[in-house]
């Protein structure tokens, strides 16, 4: 009866791993951040992407992945609301509205 008592795997203890939450509010911080640089100093206009996909690559490099799922989750909410809005100005230039 011990072997297998001593084969049932007890739940491990959370990794730090970072969180979920953690990655969207990262992400939306900054968005936030280069929006008022880029209204400030008129810099580079994809400033915002560039550093949210470094932002991803860093934290999954540094063994974050849960922070690193938020950031993409994020960037596919990013990307689907540029879609969007792109989708309604060539709607607009095509006599829709």
């Amino acid at each position: 009866m011990t072997d297998h008592d001593s084969s049932i795997k007890k739940p491990s203890e959370p990794k730090e791993e970072g969180s979920i939450w953690a990655g969207i509010g990262i992400g939306i911080g900054i968005y936030l951040i280069t929006f008022f640089i880029e209204m400030k100093f008129a810099l580079l206009f994809f400033a915002g992407p560039i550093v949210h996909l470094f932002a991803i690559i860093f934290f999954f490099a540094k063994g974050k992945k849960f922070t690193g799922i938020g950031l993409l989750i994020l960037a596919g909410i990013m990307i689907l609301l540029a879609s969007a809005c792109f989708g309604l100005i060539i709607f607009s230039l095509n006599n829709g509205g």
